[in-house]
C-alpha cells in the first residue's frame, strides 16, 4: 500500500529531518542520488553509494560529532581528493547519510503499513505517524 497514507509518512519523516540537514528539504522517494543512465555514472552511484555506507557506519560508531573525512578516507582506503570526486564537501555527506536513512525508513514503514490493510484510513494514519516516531527513537531496527 504506497497510496496516500505513505505519501504523508514519507513527507512526515522527511520533515523530522529537515532540521538536522538544512539543504535536504525535498520529499526523500522524489530525490534518488543513485539514478544513474551511463555506465560511468552507474560506477559513480555505487562509489556514491559506498560512501554514504561507510560514513553511515562511521557516524553509527563515533557520533555525527566525531564524523571526520580523514576516519572516512581511511576506513574506505581512498584519498580525501578522491572523496571529493563524488561530493563536494562534508555536508554534501551528511546530507546523503540523511536523504538514505529518510528513505530506509519509509521503505521499513510502507513494509509495516502493508500489513494494515483492514484498518480505516484514519487508523493507518495514526499507526504509520506511530510507527515513525517508534523508528525515530529507535525503538525498531529497519530492515533492508
Amino acid at each position: 500500500m504506497r497510496g496516500i497514507t505513505a505519501t504523508l509518512v514519507d513527507n512526515l519523516v522527511c520533515c523530522w529531518f529537515r532540521d538536522l540537514a538544512p539543504s535536504v528539504l525535498v520529499v526523500c522517494k522524489e530525490f534518488n542520488p543513485w539514478e544513474s543512465e551511463s555506465l560511468s555514472e552507474q560506477r559513480r552511484s555505487i562509489e556514491r553509494k559506498r560512501i554514504v555506507e561507510v560514513a553511515t557506519a562511521l557516524i553509527g560508531e563515533h557520533g555525527l560529532g566525531n564524523f571526520r573525512i580523514d576516519a572516512l578516507s581511511e576506513r574506505l582506503g581512498y584519498s580525501r581528493q578522491n572523496i571529493y570526486r563524488y561530493f563536494p564537501g562534508k555536508q554534501a555527506i551528511l546530507d546523503a547519510v540523511v536523504i538514505d536513512g529518510c528513505r530506509s525508513m519509509a521503505d521499513a514503514i510502507a513494509r509495516e503499513m502493508s500489513a494494515l490493510d483492514e484498518l480505516s484510513f484514519d487508523e493507518r494514519l495514526i499507526e504509520g505517524i506511530l510507527l515513525a516516531c517508534d523508528l525515530l527513537r529507535g525503538g525498531r531496527q529497519l530492515q533492508s
